[in-house]
């Protein structure tokens, strides 16, 4: 299992919690179990990329590694942070990557988390999207998800000038004690993923 594979397993997991819960943008209780400490300083705000920051962090405390880029809200400070930083960014989508545009004219910010795709575009799980967390490309019949099986097609991301950080490609030195041959996850005491993993899009 490599970092991309947990970005995608604890991607899927706070969609399909923030589903089972009910959540809304107003509940606290839905803030805290995806922000930890930092969810005062995310209520009320746009937080598609806190989403992402919260997803890097407990992936990264399952597959035993540092977290690649600290916690932040800015699309804009993401993106700047990883060339910083030398994390490789370009326009090739992979699992576990991160997709951003930012100062395009037509749409607001905004970032999330490739899971896969197919011929014509990429699955994702993202956060802020009409103040809810939603997985394009995701089955509703074999996964309880909100999303839709709609992909985000590659001609709508390359016309939005869209960059892909590539966190995946973070190295994991010593295979955790937990590997994909568990039947569950266990994100920071936060929530449990009984039962295995589920098959995330077709």
């Amino acid at each position: 299992m490599n970092y991309g594979d947990y970005i995608k397993q604890v991607a899927l997991e706070y969609a399909r919690e923030w589903r089972k819960r009910n959540c809304t943008e107003n509940n606290t209780a839905c803030y805290q179990y995806l922000f930890d400490e930092d969810y005062t300083n995310v209520t009320g705000k746009p937080w598609c990329v806190g989403l992402v920051s919260a997803v890097l962090r407990h992936a990264s405390r399952l597959a035993n590694v540092s977290v690649p880029l600290p916690f932040t809200l800015s699309t804009v400070g993401i993106l700047d942070e990883a060339k910083r930083r030398g994390i490789r960014v370009d326009s090739t989508p992979a699992v576990g990557s991160i997709f951003v545009y930012v100062n395009n004219p037509q749409v607001p910010n905004h970032a999330g988390i490739v899971i896969g795709g197919d011929t014509t575009g990429i699955y994702t799980v993202e956060g802020n999207v009409s103040d809810h967390i939603k997985c394009y490309g995701c089955s509703n019949e074999s996964v309880v998800l909100l999303g839709t099986k709609t992909n985000r097609s590659y001609a709508r991301m390359r016309q939005l000038n869209t960059q892909y950080i590539h966190v995946e490609d973070t190295p994991i030195p010593v295979p955790p004690a937990s590997d994909e041959t568990n039947t569950g996850l266990i994100i920071a005491g936060a929530f449990v993923l009984a039962g295995g993993l589920y098959a995330a899009f077709r």
